[in-house]
């Protein structure tokens, strides 16, 4: 009988451990599958999913003319439901990173739906 209760507080424990470092690190992990997946695509040369997740012709230029992309996250998730909603640092330049969140006991690996670098000139 202890030892069952000794391993049902082990679980618990566990249980406890998990939900808090995935709570801790969601949002870093989210950045860092987007940038996986985006990266996958520009090795890949498929222009046609490059263009389907950009918000706007400068971003799709950027993306098609690179190597290689970083992402930093300049806020944690600002979005709501399902939509995450990122403001970041793509390749240096001020940016946006859109996706699609499935949460759960084991969260799913995060969709980006859409990524924006912003125009300057815009806001000057």
């Amino acid at each position: 009988m202890k030892k069952i209760v000794y391993i049902l507080g082990i679980i618990i424990v566990l249980g406890f451990c998990y939900f808090y470092v995935n709570l801790i690190f969601f949002d870093s992990w989210t950045r860092y599958s987007a940038e996986k997946e985006i990266n996958n695509y520009i090795s890949n040369h498929d222009t046609k999913k490059l263009k389907e997740i950009s918000a706007n012709n400068k971003t799709y230029q950027l993306l098609k003319h690179t190597k290689h992309v970083t992402i930093k996250g300049d806020t944690d998730n600002q979005g709501g439901g399902h939509i995450g909603y990122f403001t970041s640092t793509i390749n240096g330049k001020e940016g946006a990173l859109f996706v699609h969140l499935n949460f759960g006991l084991f969260p799913e690996i995060p969709k980006v739906t859409k990524l924006e670098v912003f125009d300057k000139n815009i806001y000057e």
